[in-house]
């Protein structure tokens, strides 16, 4: 049964019950079979059924409070409990349905495959008449196709040599000529005339053309050859000819080279004395050069002896880096590279010395500075506190007594009172 509606729901719930086709209380599993056919087998029976479920639930509980939450969930389990009460019947209804139609469906059945095998045993006697003219028409037809099929045949194996064709053709020609068309193609006789005489013309016609194509062949064939034989003729022709200029060609090498040889001794005895005589060219040269390099290094080498201060030695060091030795000195190339490494070395010794040098001299300066600053630093001291001392005094206290005053305020032992100096 459906949960109780709300006092604006029951006023309608009874009319709404009233009007139901069979109450609630009165829709069992047991009434089934007898309610089935007023309540489940016309479209829309059972929607009066759901207005009063509908009905029954529309009311807003307050979903923040826990009556209004139990509810909700009321008002949901009596919706399936009301569903319950419809849907069980009408399973069972459906049971009971099933049950009856079942035997139906099978005598039904019995029926129809008893009907089916007779139908087939009473056709049987036509139905093997009709698959014998079946056979019999295959059989038929497979002898008229026999000739389309052997030219079809020629088609697909016909030799490639246009000499070979003809022949081929004239064999297959002959072999279908002497096919019989008889009675025993029966009712098909006249389609397997039809098809022999089709065939027979078509080889004819490519037989024809297969003797022209051979003929055309052998005159190609022949005149090919005539060609080749020509070409051959002139080819060795050609050879004789070019064996001949090359034999002439070879004596007349010969000679050439002899020439050449005689000419090249001459010319390369020439060149080795002209060679002879540059390097002589070039040596002298490269001496020369080599000395005034040499005096270059030389002058570099006093300048370094004479150097004073470091600024200058620094500016020799560069010009001593940047002196360039040409690749192109010969033999004269090392004694120039020794002299320059000596001349390198002692740039950058000297150089060496005299950074040392400054720098002692620059950390000796800065001792001193800082002596001088000590010093001053103690006498003006000193005096600040003699002047303190006279104040004190001044004021009353003793010589001692100022003293020890000075010397507790320098070591931070009177509090807030310090001495600024």
């Amino acid at each position: 049964m459906a949960a109780k509606s709300p006092k604006n729901v029951q006023a309608t719930a009874p009319e709404q019950t009233a009007n139901l086709p069979v109450p609630f209380e009165e829709i069992t599993e047991a009434k089934a079979v007898e309610l089935g056919p007023l309540l489940y087998t016309e479209p829309g029976a059972l929607k009066p059924y759901l207005d009063h479920i509908k009905a029954s639930v529309n009311e807003v509980p307050d979903l923040t409070t826990t009556k209004g939450r139990d509810r909700i969930a009321s008002l949901a389990a009596s919706v399936s409990r009301s569903k319950g009460v419809v849907e069980k019947p009408c399973r069972a209804y459906l049971k009971h349905l099933k049950a009856v139609v079942k035997p139906i469906e099978q005598n039904i059945k019995e029926f129809v495959d008893e009907c089916d095998a007779l139908r087939d045993k009473t056709r049987e006697p036509l139905t093997k008449w009709e698959e014998e003219q079946k056979a019999i028409l295959a059989r038929l037809k497979a002898k008229v196709d026999y000739f389309g099929e052997e030219y079809q045949s020629m088609l697909e194996n016909m030799p490639s040599n246009l000499h070979e064709r003809a022949d081929f053709i004239k064999a297959v020609l002959d072999d279908i000529k002497a096919e019989p068309v008889g009675d025993d193609f029966e009712s098909m006789k006249e389609a397997g005339e039809a098809a022999k005489a089709d065939v027979i013309s078509k080889m004819t016609l490519a037989y024809q053309a297969a003797i022209i194509e051979s003929d055309n062949q052998r005159k190609a064939d022949a005149q090919a050859e005539q060609e080749r034989l020509a070409r051959e003729k002139q080819i060795a022709e050609e050879a004789a000819a070019k064996a001949k200029a090359d034999a002439e060609a070879a004596a007349q090498a010969k000679i050439d080279a002899a020439n050449a040889a005689a000419q090249k001794a001459i010319d390369d005895a020439a060149a080795e004395q002209r060679q002879r005589e540059q390097q002589a060219q070039q040596d002298a040269a490269n001496k020369l050069r080599a000395v005034q390099l040499i005096n270059q290094l030389n002058s570099f080498s006093m300048q370094i002896n004479e150097a004073q201060d470091s600024k200058a030695m620094q500016q020799l060091v560069s010009s001593v880096s940047e002196f360039n030795i040409p690749d192109d000195l010969g033999q004269e190339f090392s004694q120039v590279l020794s002299a320059y490494d000596v001349v390198y070395c002692a740039s950058y010794a000297k150089l060496g010395a005299m950074l040392r040098a400054d720098e002692e001299t620059k950390k000796a300066l800065q001792v001193k500075e800082e002596a001088d600053r000590k010093a001053a630093n103690v006498e003006h001291r000193r005096a600040i506190n003699k002047a303190i001392m006279k104040q004190l005094i001044t004021l009353g206290a003793s010589e001692e007594l100022s003293k020890a005053i000075i010397t507790a305020a320098v070591n931070g032992e009177l509090g807030a009172m310090t001495i600024n100096y």
